[in-house]
């Protein structure tokens, strides 16, 4: 009876675990060890998930100013022709 309650906790723990902090592809890899160690059938149903709400954007970041251009070199004089 306490094994079976003890089960029951765990499953509870790993669906809360599974809705709050893993995506997908965690979620997935864990069915298929799942099913390869207990079988499909024996798989616990998941409730499904509420979706996260979205992330906030990040505010752009500033750009930096432009740099200076360099002032133009001074034309070298042009030589004498001899």
């Amino acid at each position: 009876k306490y094994h079976h309650h003890h089960k029951r906790l765990i499953e509870k723990l790993i669906d809360y675990h599974l809705s709050v902090f893993l995506d997908d592809s965690v979620l997935l890899h864990y069915e298929e060890t799942w099913d390869s160690c207990h079988g499909t059938a024996a798989r616990p149903q998941h409730a499904p998930r509420p979706q996260p709400p979205p992330r906030p954007q990040p505010p752009p970041r500033p750009q930096p100013p432009p740099r200076p251009q360099p002032p133009p070199r001074p034309q070298p004089p042009p030589r004498p022709q001899p």
